[in-house]
């Protein structure tokens, strides 16, 4: 809580609710979640951890594709320079 002299905080009961806080940018921000929301979003997030994870690991086997097919590719070039020696 962000205000001065709160008495729910004070007593040490505190807010029935959570924040929320993250960055968009450089910005900062926080955003108060009612209690009967929390599930929810929690819920939420975790589906978005779990998505982020997936396209993390979806990037990284892409890129392992993309350098095979480099790979492949300068090796045929590579052996097609050489055959064209030999015909010479």
């Amino acid at each position: 809580c962000a205000r001065e002299g709160c008495s729910a905080c004070e007593s040490g009961v505190g807010h029935p609710g959570y924040g929320l806080w993250g960055r968009s940018g450089e910005q900062r921000f926080g955003v108060y979640v009612p209690a009967e929301l929390a599930p929810e979003l929690e819920r939420a997030l975790r589906n978005g951890r779990a998505l982020q994870e997936l396209v993390l690991a979806m990037g990284v086997r892409y890129t392992r594709a993309r350098k095979a097919e480099r790979t492949a590719k300068r090796a045929a070039r590579q052996a097609a320079k050489r055959g064209q020696r030999g015909a010479a």
